[in-house]
């Protein structure tokens, strides 16, 4: 693993009126590990606002600034707030950003309107949606979008926003969801009846699509309205699922008991927030980390908190997850006799192993790492923003936390691995979330031996190389200077070239030939022209339907019906048109067999193997140094057909 500070973009990348950047803090992480949207804090002359920026990771490098693609280049035209993002398979993002419009008066002092961003491109200026069409008159103060970026979600006190039937009157913030797809605007925290938590807030806590169910986390002090079963005044931790609302922070009896009202998480399966003496088996009076299954909703404890110690102003709190990893933040904790007090750590859901994340390249504990936390997907890329001084030896606006991923997947041979043949890398199914670019080498070795003259992805295939194992290497740096490798899964053997058979002139090309003797049929494949027959016992060769060549074609077929009907004599080797049935009449009956035979449907081409004496071969083949092909049936042509070859 590594440590990587990032620098603080410049005043001239944020924003034309910006005076100074203050702050980097991020927002998401690509699942590759190499990109984040963070939110870049700056100063103007009439106090802060926020700009929402995609830098690249492994360089450190700003690419863009969503605000401008939005509207504001001018400095004048809108005020960002917060901001969201799905990321596609190549990472590029789809940001949703709330925002306050600076040129329309109804949006003064409100961060009322939601932008959406695909790529590069504007999409929409204004999700929201009200009945009479105006823009929402309270502001966004969360934002989510779930992984398919069809959903976004977010909380707002507007009171214009509800749909049809259940207006909105409680004057105070309510969780809201807009489906993309059909632009259908749902209040969440309300009951199908219009039952809303009246004066207390309900607030978005996460959003995530489970089992292809979409799932919506928020919390409220409101008792007695979305659960008969809560009856304090405390936060508590709800779910709603196709309009049904759940309560989550329930003891073993299911009465509700509070939780701390701080982040909760969709972790993979299940809902991972703190809370204290859920669990009857839980009596410490601490927060601990509880992970409920979506299904059941059955609790379990998660003992990585329990093994801390906590002085009496603790707190602990979930900072980000993906589907495998947690990471919390900590005050007041100490490990054994270590002090982790604002450190970050990381949680594997399923194994309950953690890990310090906020670690110095030496080792040592950072001197601050406040939080602002995201995970990639691959849970390779961990950043977040810090003050501290010990990590990198360059100030920063934040730290990549890195552990390295090797190469994933497999690579393979493209070709036939025989002499006289050229034989490719495929990489078709390799990948790296660290990535890699163009540089890639390829160590060839043969029974161990490195090949040092060929380090290309192409390697001609000699006579000596035959009966060799035959093996390759790719070799690589990845995007984070790491030295990576891959080779293939097991060595491959060198074959004989085999014999290049030909009809009329024409090589057939790859495929498969059925051979027969004694009644028995074997199939011999061949990727190229050359068919491997050594050690073979031959009779008979058929050849498969789809490796009819030049043999017989329609014309072949044009000119055995004009024969047929009188009009033509065949001459020679006209066409190679075949007495198919053998009964001394070239007739309809052939001119279908050869019709199924150009489609691909049935193959007609049936050869005696003879050496070079026109004596039947039915013994060893590598006895013969050549063969003919001799096909059958065929009186009135009598073909007799010789293939190039090799010596076996």
């Amino acid at each position: 693993s590594m440590i990587k500070g990032i620098a603080l973009p410049t005043t001239e990348q944020v924003a034309l009126d910006a005076l100074s950047v203050l702050s980097v803090t991020p927002v998401s992480v690509s699942p590759d590990g190499q990109k984040a949207l963070v939110d870049v804090l700056y100063s103007v002359a009439s106090g802060q606002q926020h700009a929402f920026m995609k830098v690249d990771l492994p360089s450190g490098i700003y690419e863009t600034n969503y605000n401008q693609i939005v509207g504001q280049g001018d400095g004048a035209a809108i005020k960002a707030y917060t901001a969201t993002v799905s990321w596609g398979d190549d990472d590029s993002p789809l940001v949703s950003i709330s925002y306050q419009d600076l040129s329309d008066a109804a949006s003064e002092g409100l961060y009322n309107r939601i932008a959406l961003i695909e790529g590069n491109n504007l999409a929409s200026e204004d999700l929201i949606e009200t009945i009479s069409g105006e823009v929402s008159d309270g502001s966004i103060q969360s934002l989510r979008i779930d992984q398919s970026g069809r959903y976004v979600a977010f909380d707002t006190a507007a009171t214009n926003l509800a749909p049809s039937g259940l207006l909105d009157t409680n004057t105070v913030t309510d969780v809201y969801l807009l489906d993309r797809q059909s632009n259908a605007l749902t209040r969440i925290s309300v009951l199908q009846d219009g039952t809303d938590a009246t004066l207390e807030e309900s607030l978005l806590k996460d959003i995530a699509i489970i089992g292809d169910e979409l799932q919506i986390l928020f919390s409220t002090t409101a008792a007695s309205v979305f659960s008969a079963n809560d009856q304090n005044t405390d936060a508590d931790l709800y779910r709603w699922k196709d309009g049904e609302i759940s309560l989550i922070s329930a003891n073993d009896s299911g009465s509700a008991a509070g939780y701390d009202g701080g982040v909760a998480r969709c972790s993979g399966d299940e809902i991972a927030f703190v809370a204290t003496d859920l669990s009857d088996t839980d009596d410490d009076g601490q927060l601990d980390l509880y992970l409920v299954d979506t299904i059941n909703l059955s609790k379990r404890l998660e003992d990585t908190v329990d093994s801390l110690t906590f002085s009496a102003d603790y707190d602990v709190w979930i900072e980000d997850a993906n589907d495998e990893t947690l990471a919390l933040g900590l005050d007041g904790a100490t490990l054994g006799t270590t002090d982790i007090s604002n450190q970050l750590i990381g949680v594997e859901r399923n194994s309950s192993d953690s890990e310090i994340f906020s670690l110095s390249a030496g080792g040592t504990l950072a001197d601050d790492a406040s939080g602002g936390l995201a995970i990639g997907a691959g849970g390779n890329s961990i950043i977040f923003n810090t003050s501290a001084t010990n990590l990198v030896p360059i100030e920063s606006a934040f730290v990549v936390n890195f552990s390295n991923t090797a190469a994933q997947g497999s690579i393979g041979l493209s070709g036939s691995v025989r002499v006289g043949q050229t034989v490719t890398v495929d990489i078709s199914q390799f990948s790296d979330v660290d990535g890699f670019d163009d540089g890639l080498s390829y160590e060839w070795s043969l029974n161990g031996e490195v090949l040092s003259n060929n380090s290309s992805n192409a390697l001609e295939l000699t006579e000596a190389m035959q009966g060799q194992l035959l093996s390759v290497t790719l070799r690589y740096t990845d995007n984070w200077n790491n030295s990576e490798s891959l080779s293939l899964d097991a060595p491959i053997e060198v074959g004989a070239q085999g014999i290049q058979l030909q009809l009329g002139g024409a090589t057939l090309a790859g495929g498969a030939i059925v051979a027969e003797l004694d009644q028995t049929d074997r199939s011999i494949q061949s990727d190229s022209s050359y068919f491997n027959l050594t050690g073979q016992e031959i009779g008979t060769v058929r050849l498969m339907p789809a490796m009819h060549t030049s043999d017989i074609g329609i014309s072949d077929v044009i000119s055995t019906l004009r024969h047929i009907v009188g009009l033509d004599t065949l001459e020679g080797r006209a066409a190679l048109a075949a007495d198919v049935n053998n009964d001394q009449q070239i007739g309809i009956s052939d001119v279908i067999s050869q019709l199924r035979h150009i489609v691909g449907l049935d193959e007609i081409n049936e050869f005696d193997v003879v050496d070079t004496q026109g004596n039947l071969v039915g013994d060893q083949l590598s006895q013969h140094g050549s063969l003919e092909l001799i096909l059958n049936g065929d009186v009135n042509l009598s073909t007799e057909l010789t293939p190039a070859y090799t010596e076996l």
